[in-house]
């Protein structure tokens, strides 16, 4: 498909954007791998009034994020760890370039929501709940903070194509347990902290 094909598609539900006050979000993977096709969506999007919203990692060229940034009315932007040893050896890169860019994006006006997802026995420390409203407190156009409890759904998606889902045997956490770290993340913040 084209974006213009994409977005004769996607303005067929104008109806229930505007009564919804909802609109297009473009996710992945990392939408920015495909960025000139997911460019011209948003951009034309935004020419029919259509609110728009990227998830990202943030784990792109700055200039990409930039580029993207006038066409986007809200990033719901990665924090998957906030160790830097960690997060290399989570996901295989460093966080630094990640930081840098959404202090540039926020420098630059962009809304964003922090989307933390909390994995049991791999990012549930206090350092990284106080590390995470630590962020929040640095930007000036941050909408929320989504505390994303970690679910076991994708180990059944990895079997079916036969990969190996190294954290299959971690549950549900409790709602206590969930309630606790949104607790630590919201006494360090005056932004709104919520599960997501």
């Amino acid at each position: 498909m084209t974006a213009q094909d994409v977005m004769d598609v996607v303005a067929k539900d104008m109806m229930f954007y505007e009564t919804s006050g909802g609109g297009l979000t473009i996710s992945g993977g990392e939408p920015l791998s495909q960025f000139d096709f997911n460019q011209e969506i948003l951009r034309l999007a935004k020419e029919k009034g259509i609110h728009t919203c990227i998830e990202t990692s943030g784990c792109a060229s700055t200039d990409k994020l930039l580029r993207v940034a006038p066409y986007v009315d809200l990033f719901l932007y990665d924090f998957k760890e906030s160790d830097e040893e960690k997060h290399k050896e989570f996901t295989g890169v460093s966080r630094r370039t990640i930081i840098d860019n959404l202090l540039t994006i926020d420098n630059a006006g962009a809304k964003t929501i922090l989307r933390c997802p909390i994995i049991p026995t791999y990012n549930n420390r206090d350092q990284h709940f106080s590390q995470i409203a630590k962020t929040a407190n640095l930007l000036q156009n941050i909408v929320e903070v989504n505390i994303m409890p970690y679910h076991p759904m994708g180990a059944s998606k990895a079997m079916r194509i036969g990969q190996h889902y190294p954290i299959a045997d971690i549950g549900f956490p409790k709602d206590d347990e969930i309630d606790d770290w949104l607790q630590k993340v919201s006494s360090e913040t005056s932004v709104a902290v919520k599960k997501g």
